[in-house]
C-alpha cells in the first residue's frame, strides 16, 4: 500500500477502527491519497489538537493533551475569545462531521449543521454585528427542529440555543462590546413561530427522560448525557430571554406571556435552569461542563425564581382577561390549581428551595412562604366555597383543588427541614412581617413537620432582637400561637413561646388571647383547644398532629374542568392511534417495527 502523504499518520480507536490525522489536527476516516494537503484548506488560525479521549471532554477542560488520538480530535483555536457563540459554532462545526451525529440526522442536515457554525464563526472573526446575528437567526432556524434522537443531537441543539443566547454577552464584538439589545429582540421575534414548533418536541423527550431518571438509578450514559443536554437547552432558551429582556426587568408577567400561558411549559424550562448545575456534576463528560455552561447561570437562576415564585399573583391569575370576572375566588381557585399540578407533576418543589438557599435575599424566602400558601388554598379545605354547586364542573374544580392541595402538603411535608429552615431566617434577623407569619400558618396546617423543627422556627421568631417588637404586636404573639398548634406543639414544648406569653403584662395577654380567639384562618381544633386551656391556666392533652387525605384521584374529567389544554395534555391525552406503543403519549419521533408497532423512537 502507498505510504501516508507527508505529516499524516495512521491510528486506531478502541473498537480497532483506523483512522488518519495529520499534525495541524485535521482528522479523517478515509485514507488521505499523495495529494491531501497537509494543511486546512480554509484559511484560519492555527489549531491545537484537544483530548482522545472524547469529544466531549475536549470541551469541558480548558488545558488539553496536544496528541490527537481519536477522530473525535476536536479544534481548539490559539486566539483569545470570550464568547460563547464562537465557542459554540466551533464545537458544533467539529460535531457536524461525526459518525454518530450523520447516523442520527442524515449527512445533508449534518453538512448544513456544520455550514450554519462556520458562517457564524466567520462573522465573528469579521467582528460583523449584523453577519453576527443574521447567521445565528438563521443557524437557530435550521437546527432547532433536529429530532432529538441520539444524546449528540440534543448537545447540538443546547450549543445552537446558547449561539444565540451568547448575543447578548460582552465579548462577542471588539472593546467588549455585545448585539444590541434592539437587534437581539428582533431575532428572537423572527425566531418565535420556529421556537413554539419546538416546544412539543422538547416537552416530549423531557417529560419522557426525566420518567426513566426518577424511575430508577438510571445508569444509562446516553439517557444522563440527553437530560444534561436538554437541561442545558432549557437553560439557554430561558438565559436568551432573560438577557435580552434584563435581569431586573424580567417579571412573572414577561415569563408568563412568553410561555403563552402555559404552566407546565413554564415549570419543566424553570426545572431545567435550575438543575443544571446538578446535572452536570453527575455527568461530567459533557460539553455542558465548561464553556458552554452560562457563565451567569446564578443570576439567571435568582431572577428565574422570582418570576416562577410569582406566578400565583393576582395579575398573573387575571392576565389577559379584558371583561369584568364576576367569580373572581373561582377564577383563583382555577388558576392555582393549575399551577400546583404543574408543580407537583415537574418536581420543582426542591429546585425552588435551592434557589431560596443560594439567595441572599430575605425576601426571597417570604416570596417562597407566600407562592405555597397560594397553591395550598386551604381555605377550600375548610370549608366550601359559595360557587361549589353551580354544576358538575365546579364541582370537580374543588375537587381537584383539595386533592392538589393534599399532595403537595404531602410534597412540603418530605422537605420540611428544609423548608422550616430556610423560613426560620426570615425571623432571626429581624421581625417577621405579618403576612409572613399567617402564610407560614397555612403551611403549618395538616403538614408534617418534626417536633424540633418547628419548636426551633418559633424559637427563632422570639429571637432577642424580636422580644420587643413582639410584645408590642399582640397580633404577632397570637399567629404564634397558631402556628404552635398546627405545628402539633403543645405548651413547655414551643421554642420558648409559654414563657414569653407567660411573662407579658396583663392588658397585652388579654390582648393576644383575644386575637387568638378570633382567628379566622387554618387552624387545628385540638391546638387550639390546648393553647385555649394554656391561657386559662388549665391542663389539657397535647395537639393531636393533623393530616389531610387525598379524597380523589385526578383524572381527565378534572382536568377538562380547569381548562388545562396545554403541551402536557397534548401529549399525554392523544389519540390511542397517535400514541407510542410502549408509554401511550403522543408520538414526536415515530419508527414503525417490522410487526406494525409504533413506537416513539427515544422511548426505544
Amino acid at each position: 500500500m502507498d505510504a501516508l502523504p507527508e505529516g499524516w499518520t495512521a491510528y486506531q480507536d478502541p473498537e480497532g477502527r483506523t483512522y488518519y490525522a495529520n499534525q495541524a489536527g485535521e482528522t479523517t476516516w478515509s485514507r488521505p491519497g499523495a495529494s491531501a494537503p497537509s494543511t486546512p484548506t480554509k484559511s484560519r488560525p492555527s489549531p491545537t489538537p484537544l483530548s482522545p479521549t472524547s469529544h466531549l471532554s475536549a470541551w469541558s477542560t480548558a488545558q488539553c493533551p496536544p496528541t490527537p488520538t481519536s477522530p473525535k480530535t476536536l479544534w481548539q483555536y490559539e486566539i483569545p475569545f470570550s464568547s460563547t457563540t464562537l465557542i459554540a459554532s466551533q464545537f458544533l462545526a467539529q460535531i457536524a462531521e461525526l459518525p454518530e451525529m450523520v447516523a442520527a440526522i442524515g449527512e445533508p442536515h449534518a453538512r448544513k449543521l456544520k455550514e450554519g457554525a462556520i458562517a457564524i464563526e466567520t462573522a465573528i472573526q469579521e467582528c460583523d454585528a449584523e453577519e453576527i446575528a443574521a447567521s445565528v437567526e438563521q443557524h437557530v432556524y435550521d437546527t432547532v427542529l433536529l429530532p432529538l434522537n441520539s444524546a449528540l443531537v440534543s448537545e447540538a441543539v443546547a450549543a445552537t440555543l446558547s449561539c444565540l443566547a451568547g448575543l447578548r454577552e460582552p465579548g462577542i464584538l471588539p472593546d467588549s462590546e455585545a448585539i444590541a439589545q434592539d437587534r437581539v429582540t428582533e431575532v428572537l421575534e423572527f425566531l418565535a413561530e420556529r421556537l413554539d414548533a419546538f416546544q412539543p418536541f422538547l416537552f416530549s423527550v423531557l417529560v419522557r427522560v426525566d420518567a426513566i431518571m426518577s424511575s430508577s438509578n438510571c445508569n444509562d450514559f446516553s439517557t444522563q448525557r440527553t437530560n444534561v443536554a436538554l437541561s442545558g437547552a432549557c437553560a439557554w432558551l430561558l438565559a436568551a430571554l432573560l438577557r435580552t429582556v434584563g435581569y431586573r426587568r424580567f417579571t412573572s408577567g414577561v415569563l408568563w406571556g412568553w410561555a403563552d400561558r402555559d404552566v407546565h411549559w413554564i415549570m419543566l424550562l424553570a426545572k431545567g435552569m435550575f438543575t443544571l448545575d446538578d446535572q452536570i456534576s453527575l455527568v461530567p463528560d459533557t460539553p455542558l461542563n465548561g464553556a458552554l455552561c452560562p457563565v451567569d447561570l446564578q443570576k439567571l437562576q435568582d431572577s428565574l425564581a422570582t418570576a416562577v415564585l410569582g406566578l400565583a399573583s393576582s395579575s398573573i391569575a387575571f392576565d389577559g382577561i379584558e371583561q369584568e370576572v364576576s367569580q373572581p375566588d373561582l377564577h383563583f381557585a382555577i388558576h392555582r390549581t393549575k399551577l400546583g399540578i404543574a408543580f407537583l407533576e415537574s418536581n420543582i418543589m426542591e429546585s425552588l428551595l435551592k434557589a431560596s438557599e443560594s439567595s441572599a435575599s430575605r425576601n426571597r424566602r417570604v416570596q417562597l412562604a407566600s407562592f405555597l400558601r397560594e397553591l395550598l388554598q386551604t381555605k377550600l379545605l375548610l370549608q366550601d366555597p359559595t360557587w361549589m354547586h353551580q354544576g358538575p364542573e365546579t364541582v370537580l374544580i374543588v375537587e381537584a383543588a383539595r386533592a392538589t392541595s393534599a399532595k403537595l402538603r404531602d410534597v412540603i411535608g418530605q422537605q420540611s427541614e428544609r423548608l422550616w429552615t430556610e423560613l426560620a431566617t426570615v425571623a432571626n434577623t429581624a421581625k417577621p412581617p405579618r403576612s409572613f407569619l399567617k402564610d407560614c400558618c397555612d403551611i403549618a396546617f395538616r403538614t408534617f413537620v418534626p417536633a424540633h423543627i418547628s419548636a426551633n422556627f418559633i424559637e427563632q421568631c422570639l429571637a432577642d432582637q424580636n422580644t420587643a417588637m413582639l410584645q408590642a404586636d399582640p397580633w404577632a404573639l397570637a399567629a404564634l400561637c397558631v402556628l404552635a398548634s398546627n405545628f402539633g406543639l403543645a405548651s413547655g414544648a414551643d421554642g420558648g413561646l409559654s414563657q414569653v406569653l407567660s411573662a407579658l403584662p396583663d392588658e397585652i395577654r388579654l390582648a393576644v388571647v383575644g386575637c387568638f380567639t378570633e382567628w379566622t384562618g387554618s387552624l387545628e381544633e385540638s391546638g387550639h383547644a390546648h393553647w385555649s386551656a394554656f391561657f386559662e391556666g388549665l391542663e389539657s392533652a397535647p395537639p393531636a398532629p393533623g393530616h389531610f387525605e387525598v379524597t380523589c384521584a385526578l383524572g381527565s374529567s378534572h382536568h377538562a374542568a380547569l381548562g388545562m389544554n396545554g403541551l402536557k395534555q397534548l401529549l399525554t391525552g392523544a389519540p390511542a392511534e397517535l400514541c407510542c406503543s410502549l408509554d401511550h403519549q403522543l408520538l414526536v419521533n415515530p419508527t414503525r417495527s417490522v410487526y406494525g408497532h409504533v413506537f416513539e423512537t427515544t422511548v426505544l
